[in-house]
Order: C-alpha cells, then sequence, then structure tokens
C-alpha cells in the first residue's frame, strides 16, 4: 500500500514559519457527518438563534430603540414576546443614542405592563449608555471604549461576554458603538470578522446590530416591507456587506395608520413577520410600553398571507382537521400556512386534533 494514502500513515506535525503565533488546536476525534446536523437553540422564536450576527434596520425614530427595551424585559423575564417563544437570559445593551431617564422610563412601563420587576443591573442587563447624567459604571466604562474606534469597542464588547457568555447582546447604532464608515466595505469586513470570532468564542450569544435607513428619494417610492422585505433591505444606509454578511436582516417600518412591520430575512430559514401596534401603560398615549401583536380581527388577510394562501385560508371552515388541510393544499402549502397563521396569532390547535380559524 502506498504510504502516501495509508490511513494508518503517521499525522506529522507542520512547523509554522517565523514570527507566526503558534495557536493551540482542539481536536475533536467524532466523524465529521456523525457530529450534530441540528441547528442551533433559538432565543426568540423565529427570528434569533443562538451564535448568529443579526441586524435590525429603520427609519430615524420609527421605534427601533423601544423595540429593543420591549426585548430586554421579556428576555430577561422569558416572557414570550408579540407570540414569540423566547428564552430567558441575561442581556448586554449597547446604547449610544438614548437618554438614561429615557431608557430607565421604557424598561420599567414594559415590565410594569407585563407583570415583572425591571431587570437588575448589572446581574440581569449589562447596561452601557453613553448619554447618561447619572454616575453609573457602565456610562464611564462605554465613553472610555469610545476614544479607541473599535479597538476599545470590541475589548469593553469581550470583557462583557466573559463576565455574561450567553447574552443577547443589542448594540444601537453600530456606527456610533464601533465608529466605522459604514460605507466602506473593507472596514464593514475587517469588523464583522472580529465579531464572528467573538461568537466562536461565545457560542450561546448572539448580537444585534441596527442601522438606520437612506433617505428616502421623493421620486421612487420604497419597496413594502410586509410583501416584499428583500428589495426593502436594500435601502440600508452604508454598504450592502453590513446585510449580506449578517445570518438574520430584519427591518421595521410603518404598517396601516398606527401599526408596525417587523419583516426580513434569516438565512436558511422561513421568515414570519409581525404586525405590531404600540402597547401603552394604563391606556395613557404618553405612556409607550413596549408592543403587542395587533388583533386577529384588525388584520387584513392580505397583509397575513401570499394570495395564493389567502385562497385556501377562505376555503377551510372555521375548524378543520390536518387531513383536511393537506387534503386540500398539500403539506408544504400548510405547513407555511399554519406557521405564518400561527405567528399572526390568527389560528389555534383547539381539541380533538382540529385547527379553530379566529378570523376567516
Amino acid at each position: 500500500m502506498n504510504p502516501e494514502i495509508s490511513t494508518n500513515a503517521p499525522t506529522h506535525s507542520v512547523v509554522p514559519p517565523p514570527n507566526m503565533p503558534v495557536v493551540a488546536v482542539v481536536t475533536d476525534n467524532t466523524p465529521f457527518f456523525s457530529r450534530s446536523d441540528q441547528p442551533r437553540p433559538e432565543i426568540i422564536g423565529g427570528l434569533i438563534r443562538e451564535g448568529q450576527l443579526v441586524t435590525l434596520a429603520g427609519d430615524y425614530g420609527i421605534g427601533k430603540s423601544p423595540l429593543l427595551a420591549d426585548l430586554v424585559v421579556h428576555r430577561v423575564c422569558g416572557e414570550s414576546w408579540s407570540g414569540r417563544s423566547i428564552e430567558k437570559g441575561t442581556v448586554i445593551h449597547i446604547d449610544c443614542e438614548s437618554p438614561g431617564s429615557t431608557y430607565r422610563g421604557a424598561i420599567n412601563r414594559t415590565a410594569k405592563r407585563i407583570g415583572f420587576p425591571s431587570p437588575i443591573v448589572p446581574g440581569e442587563l449589562e447596561i452601557f449608555l453613553e448619554h447618561d447624567d447619572s454616575p453609573v459604571e457602565g456610562t464611564t466604562a462605554l465613553r472610555c471604549a469610545l476614544e479607541s474606534p473599535v479597538t476599545g469597542a470590541l475589548t469593553l464588547l469581550e470583557r462583557a461576554l466573559a463576565r455574561k457568555p450567553k447574552s443577547l447582546v443589542l448594540i444601537d447604532p453600530l456606527e456610533l458603538f464601533f465608529k466605522l464608515d459604514s460605507c466602506k466595505k473593507q472596514q464593514v469586513l475587517t469588523l464583522y470578522s472580529k465579531l464572528r470570532k467573538l461568537l466562536a468564542k461565545f457560542p450561546h450569544s448572539a448580537i444585534l446590530l441596527t442601522f438606520n435607513l437612506r433617505k428616502p428619494d421623493r421620486k421612487v417610492a420604497r419597496p413594502d416591507l410586509l410583501t416584499n422585505p428583500r428589495e426593502w433591505l436594500f435601502e440600508v444606509c452604508g454598504s450592502s456587506d453590513l446585510l449580506n454578511r449578517s445570518d438574520v436582516r430584519l427591518g421595521i417600518d410603518k404598517c396601516g395608520d398606527d401599526g408596525l412591520v417587523v419583516n426580513g430575512v434569516r438565512r436558511s430559514e422561513e421568515m414570519h413577520p409581525l404586525l405590531l401596534r404600540p402597547a401603552l401603560l394604563n391606556g395613557d398615549p404618553n405612556m409607550l410600553a413596549g408592543f403587542c401583536l395587533i388583533p386577529a380581527g384588525e388584520l387584513n388577510l392580505r397583509n397575513v398571507f401570499p394570495v395564493q394562501l389567502v385562497s385556501y385560508w377562505k376555503q377551510l371552515p372555521s375548524d378543520f382537521t390536518f387531513e383536511q388541510a393537506t387534503k386540500l393544499m398539500g403539506k408544504a402549502n400548510f405547513s407555511r400556512l399554519k406557521q405564518r397563521a400561527e405567528s399572526f396569532g390568527i389560528l389555534e390547535k383547539a381539541n380533538r386534533g382540529l385547527y379553530h380559524k379566529l378570523i376567516a
């Protein structure tokens, strides 16, 4: 047998070139295709998994920061968020725009609305606010980190993850924290490479970055986020690599008079949009306390389903079985319809294996 191709041939070490650092390699003797082929656990059902890099884009003032505050409270409490399951855990939140008083108000009102205490800082929530008048340790650390663009920010982030290695990390917005020119491809790619290394080091975490959209072109209508998220996401300000190198690309935009839509694209997975409206504490219009799903009775089916699925939905009786549904539209179409209908809260599993439609 040729020793060069023998499976029993000895393994020879490779001597690195001079001045190249020696990196310790941890080996796993499990055969490659015998290792897990299952997706990582979800942090937010249908949106974010462990180890993922996520982007959230929207116009200035559309509600990105209040949405993040809403996520903070639900993540710490482990309470489902807008119909999506959410894994209870810690949060690292870096906010370079919100005043401290505004941030505390949003968190306190949201927690009170859902009946939970506000997160414990820093045990449950490690918060870094650039614009806070109170002498908070996180504010001081953030301001010091911002004096060394990129390097200082990455050091702060890595140290926070070392303290809380299973966290949902929120960075609002990317440009102000890392102090980079988002239009320059090489700067974006270099930063994302470093963020990927952090996620490899802390695989049970996830990082969400926010961006603004370009100024609207009055001559050209912007695509609709609900029905055409891919085209809508082209409006993100900066290099296209901000999105292309992410695992999950989300957008937030207006939908109707007072509603919001959250929609986007997930790598290798289907995305079902969320239709939200502001949630008010005690009904006071000046007391925004997060968001909630738009009630089923107020939904327009054409905002919920593609045209073909609208037709199938209308043909289904109010109560139906799996067999009835798959006979009408096939298993693949029913799977799509079921997931989307459940994400909007208009379909529920009733007794005796029946499904019940909440709107006709």
